[in-house]
């Protein structure tokens, strides 16, 4: 892998940190956040090392147990994905030009056959 897409990957802040410095920050054990939101530990694990997407209901999990908006979780979640899928993309060019091709290519196929 180029050296520069590796370290913007392990540059690159999943949405669990933002979860762990803010319990950090009240006191709040990994153990005591499972709980309240009803996950096992293994599942806030995954979580806070963005193996696991924070989805909209674990949003609203964080968002009675923390205080912290929805909307701010999901934002957050997208940003980070999309940086990954773009740093993800430069990691493999050819195989994403060969699948941009074959969509293209599909597109047309099916605008051809409604004319």
């Amino acid at each position: 892998m180029n050296s520069v897409l590796e370290l913007q990957k392990k540059l690159l802040s999943p949405p669990g940190d933002t979860i762990k410095e803010t319990i950090d920050s009240i006191g709040m054990s990994q153990a005591e956040l499972a709980e309240r939101m009803g996950l096992s530990m293994e599942k806030l694990n995954d979580l806070i090392k963005g193996g696991e997407p924070i989805t909209q209901n674990t949003a609203i999990l964080l968002e009675q147990v923390l205080g912290i908006a929805v909307s701010f979780w999901m934002t957050r979640e997208n940003e980070y994905r999309m940086e990954l899928a773009r740093i993800e993309q430069q990691e493999f060019p050819k195989e994403s030009k060969k699948l941009k091709n074959k969509i293209r290519s599909k597109g047309n196929q099916t605008s051809g056959d409604n004319e």
